[in-house]
C-alpha cells in the first residue's frame, strides 16, 4: 500500500463554532442550507445534515436507532448550537411523494417536539420547501403552551 499527496495546502486550524445546523433531505433538486433555503430564511452559514427522509426518521422511524443516530449527529455540534433548521420538501420519496403541504407541516411540528426535548436550549426553525416557494412553519401560542405544559 502507498500514499500519494494530492494537495498541499496550509489549512487554518482554528475551530469555527457551529451555531446553526440544517437538518433535511438530500434531494438534489433543492439547494439546501447554502442555497435556496439559506437564502429564504436569511442564514446560509448552516452546517447541513442531509439524510434522505431525515425528518421522517425523527418523527416516525422504521427503526428507533435511525432517530437516535440523527440526534447523535446533531449533538456533535451541541456545545455551540443555537439553532436547528428542520426542513422537508414537497414530493419527498421517503414520505410517499405526497403533495399535501399540511402533511409536511404536521411532520415538522412533531419533529419540533423531538428536537426541543433533546436540545431544549436551541431555537428550532421549521421550513417546507415546495418547488415554487419556501414556507416558514410558525408555531402559535397554543402549540407552544401545549408543548411546555
Amino acid at each position: 500500500m502507498s500514499r500519494r499527496k494530492i494537495l498541499e495546502r496550509d489549512f487554518p486550524r482554528i475551530h469555527n463554532p457551529v451555531s446553526t445546523v440544517d437538518v433535511g433531505c438530500s434531494d438534489r433538486r433543492i439547494k439546501g442550507s447554502r442555497g435556496l433555503v439559506g437564502e429564504c430564511v436569511g442564514d446560509d452559514e448552516a452546517i447541513p445534515i442531509t439524510i434522505p427522509g431525515a425528518i421522517k426518521d425523527l418523527v416516525d422511524p422504521k427503526d428507533p436507532r435511525d432517530r437516535e443516530c440523527l440526534l447523535e449527529k446533531i449533538a456533535l455540534f451541541a456545545d455551540d448550537l443555537k439553532k436547528i433548521r428542520a426542513r422537508m420538501h414537497n414530493e419527498c420519496v421517503a414520505c410517499g411523494r405526497r403533495k399535501d403541504l399540511d402533511y409536511y407541516e404536521d411532520m415538522l411540528l412533531k419533529a419540533d417536539v423531538v428536537l426541543r426535548e433533546r436540545f431544549p436550549w436551541v431555537d428550532v426553525v421549521l421550513v417546507i420547501v415546495d418547488f415554487d416557494a419556501c414556507y416558514l412553519v410558525e408555531k402559535d401560542d397554543a402549540f407552544v403552551g401545549a408543548m411546555a405544559g
